[in-house]
């Protein structure tokens, strides 16, 4: 058994009773423990609520196979995977009551090898581990993921209850019509969230008809990936109440919508934000600018873990994101990757990064992981060699060394093959797995069509 089994067995255990109680109090009779695979979907084994303390002690038996396994759940041609099972073990610091769904509490999982040993494709287990290494050199990543999604209809229960459903199909964007058609629905999500412990900053309609958008509060990387994977189940739960379906697709039909999952962020060092507290460009320190260089360096890897689909691709076209040369802008929402500096008002709180063109068939574990792995190798660097004076970043919107932005998964995928920040921190073998199969479901998907494999993947994430 390793130290990372070992660590989460003795924190359950010294959690389990409180957790006990308040289940009992809340009459919860079965428990969803989830996790994340390398193709972005959430998956889940539920247990009976008195089986809790059997698993807590002796994890779930559960497939690697599903690592593997491709958007649409054939495996992916040559997908290395473990001959054996592994185990599941739920970690009842994340568990949250779902109150849009009685009897039901929800938790997330990590993934061990059979002896105990870490489980090399656990995405929640590398991003702990990366924390970690993050934590050595005295920093502490805090990130928060805008989730956001598009729902329609479902006539058919609508008409057979002989209820209206509200026509969110309809009004402009962040239109005040449009919150009002579905108060009660977005009411429902906040309350929700609110019980289940997530903090929400904004709920509002989006861009597209149909289309909502949630922030919540910023959270170290494990939590932060937690908080995403539990906003969507509950969002999917309230849409169902109201007749309505939700996707988190990055492109739900070839003519839109199309959802994004933005990443803010902010690197602290002894409570200063690196990116509020200097005296360099628009308030940057030393370490922050070097993190935002580094950020901005290994983009297009960063790229293959935030946005590995297909459909991330058909969301660039359509946007024309892919053809612009600015990849970095200062409080620009349309780049690719930005800086909301400090200001009077806010103070160097209120400074933070932000990366647009990630979305939602990523794992949240593995980006928050990724743009760790990154800042650490920033700040080992700059530590190392000093800084550097001779490209000062006077202008984010017109960074010269801004490197064309990837066409198509398998571009993206050669970036992070080619990255050995990354490859040195998520290891050999998770790098061949996830750049395989993310490749042969593109392939796939290409093959089908646009049309047909919007819809495959529609309802999926």
């Amino acid at each position: 058994m390793n130290d990372l089994l070992h660590d989460l067995r003795q924190k359950n255990s010294s959690l389990v009773n409180g957790v006990h109680r308040n289940l009992e109090k809340s009459d919860v009779r079965a428990i969803a423990i989830s996790f994340i695979d390398n193709s972005g979907i959430a998956r889940a084994k539920a247990i009976p609520f008195q089986r809790l303390d059997t698993v807590l002690s002796k994890g779930l038996l559960i497939s690697p196979v599903l690592d593997t396994h491709m958007v649409n759940d054939v495996p992916a041609p040559n997908a290395y995977s473990k001959e054996h099972e592994i185990l599941l073990f739920p970690d009842i610091e994340s568990l949250s009551l779902v109150e849009g769904d009685p009897g039901w509490a929800w938790v997330a999982g990590s993934r061990f090898n059979f002896d105990g040993s870490a489980y090399e494709l656990c995405h929640r287990n590398i991003a702990g581990r990366l924390q970690g290494e993050l934590s050595k050199i005295g920093l502490v990543a805090r990130i928060s993921f805008e989730v956001e999604w598009s729902v329609e209809p479902i006539t058919s229960k609508a008409s057979k209850e002989g209820k209206d459903t509200p026509n969110v199909l309809e009004g402009s964007s962040f239109g005040l019509a449009r919150l009002v058609d579905v108060g009660a629905y977005c009411l429902e999500i906040l309350e929700d969230l609110e019980a289940a412990g997530v903090g929400v900053n904004e709920i509002f309609p989006g861009f597209d008809s149909g289309q909502f958008k949630v922030s919540t509060d910023s959270y170290d990387i494990v939590r932060a990936g937690d908080v995403a994977s539990l906003v969507r189940h509950v969002i999917r739960i309230a849409s169902r109440h109201h007749d309505l379906r939700a996707s988190f697709s990055p492109t739900v039909s070839i003519d839109g919508p199309y959802n994004c999952g933005q990443v803010r962020f902010v690197f602290q060092s002894s409570g200063k934000n690196l990116f509020g507290a200097g005296s360099e460009f628009a308030g940057l320190t030393p370490e922050g600018e070097a993190i935002f260089r580094e950020l901005i360096s290994e983009l297009n890897a960063l790229v293959a873990i935030g946005a590995p689909s297909y459909g991330s691709y058909l969301r660039f076209a359509k946007e024309q994101r892919s053809k612009s040369k600015r990849v970095a802008g200062l409080i620009n929402p349309s780049s690719s990757i930005s800086l909301v500096p400090a200001n009077e008002i806010s103070g160097e709180v209120g400074a933070f990064g932000r990366i647009g063109v990630f979305d939602q068939s990523a794992s949240p574990y593995l980006v928050g992981a990724s743009m760790a792995a990154v800042a650490t190798a920033a700040i080992e660097k700059l530590r190392s060699i000093g800084s550097d004076t001779s490209g000062t970043l006077v202008d984010l919107g017109e960074f010269e060394d801004s490197p064309s932005f990837p066409t198509s998964v398998d571009q993206a995928v050669e970036a992070l093959k080619g990255s050995q920040v990354l490859m040195d921190a998520f290891g050999q073998v998770f790098i061949e797995t996830f750049a395989s199969l993310r490749v042969a479901e593109s392939n796939y998907l290409q093959g089908i069509g646009d049309l047909d494999a919007t819809a495959a993947v529609r309802y999926r994430y």
